[in-house]
């Protein structure tokens, strides 16, 4: 997704996948997943390919 090359590591993000969503920390990608670490440090790996929208 090349909305990723813009944001920065560490910003606040909401990604979209499935019926779900997970909000937090933009940790950057990594093998074509998205890592994101919540206010409560769980840490999420999102593949970009299930992900169908992004707030920034």
């Amino acid at each position: 997704m090349r909305i990723l090359q813009w944001v920065k590591l560490g910003s606040t993000i909401r990604v979209y996948f499935g019926k779900t969503s997970v909000e937090g920390k933009y940790q950057g990608v990594r093998d074509d997943t998205v890592v994101i670490v919540t206010d409560k440090n769980a840490i999420f790996y999102v593949r970009v390919a299930s992900i169908t929208a992004i707030k920034v």
